[in-house]
């Protein structure tokens, strides 16, 4: 328990604070990212994340748990999650960056370089995400891509026409090719990764695990019997091993490695 709440000691205030303040309340949508996450079966939560290898062809790429920090041209600033490949491409016209895989977060800069406003574009395989002066992440997944707007606002626009949608400061939206759903109140765990945590409140594990599988390579799992354990605290994603251990002495379960790229959660 020491460690959890060191790590939150880590944290900007205004992050760790909105997470004690939300510990008393469950997690948005957490059932239903449960039994997503349960429904995957075996052979999907083999996965390993790795970056496909015409990913590595990409202008600015992470490998799984690295992060990096790019400044761009206009003066904007990207920031890579693990497993993330982005391009970018600026026109007279346009700043178009490219998301690939993964997930970033972007700063706008004042785009001092042009004579006139170049829109700003993250392109998805899901559709167009237009910066309207503002600080944002977007995430891309196999079947839908999501937003969340931490500063002024952003556009949506679904790659097969769907009408376009406005995501504003502290909301999150998830949309597809064909679909923008309804924006939700940013969790509290929006944008933790840039301060290197997973902030959880009232998480499911099996949940938890899915995430901290991200930023290790090989399989990392829980048994059933424990998949619904609700967890709270900070733990670190540059040293997922610390954060297994972490869990074990906060929450009635045991790692068990059976090797060094197939470790479990067990009840203990």
């Amino acid at each position: 328990m020491e460690e959890v709440r060191a790590q939150f000691g880590r944290l900007p205030g205004a992050v760790a604070g909105r997470a004690l303040d939300a510990a008393g309340r469950a997690r948005r949508r957490a059932l239903g990212q449960l039994v997503a996450v349960l429904g995957v079966g075996s052979a999907g939560m083999l996965a390993w994340r790795q970056l496909p290898w015409e990913d590595w062809l990409a202008d600015y790429r992470t490998r799984v748990g690295q992060r990096r920090d790019v400044g761009l041209p206009d003066g904007s600033a990207l920031s890579l999650n693990t497993a993330s490949a982005v391009d970018v491409e600026f026109s007279s016209v346009r700043r178009l960056l490219k998301l690939r895989a993964g997930e970033v977060m972007i700063r706008t800069g004042a785009d001092s370089a042009a004579d006139t406003h170049r829109p700003f574009v993250v392109a998805t395989r899901q559709g167009d995400v237009l910066a309207l002066g503002t600080q944002f992440t977007v995430r891309t997944e196999a079947d839908y891509a999501e937003v969340s707007v931490l500063e002024k606002s952003v556009k949506v626009q679904p790659a097969r026409g769907a009408a376009p949608l406005i995501v504003r400061a502290g909301y999150h939206a998830r949309f597809t090719a064909h679909h923008v759903e309804a924006p939700q109140p940013n969790d509290v765990s929006a944008a933790s990764w840039q301060y290197g945590s997973i902030i959880a409140v009232d998480m499911p594990l099996a949940v938890f695990i899915a995430e901290l599988s991200r930023y290790r390579p090989g399989y990392l799992g829980c048994h059933p019997s424990i998949a619904a354990l609700k967890i709270s605290g900070a733990f670190p994603i540059d040293d997922t091993n610390r954060a297994l251990d972490a869990l074990t002495h906060a929450f009635p379960v045991r790692v068990v490695r059976r090797t060094r790229l197939w470790v479990t959660l067990e009840p203990r």
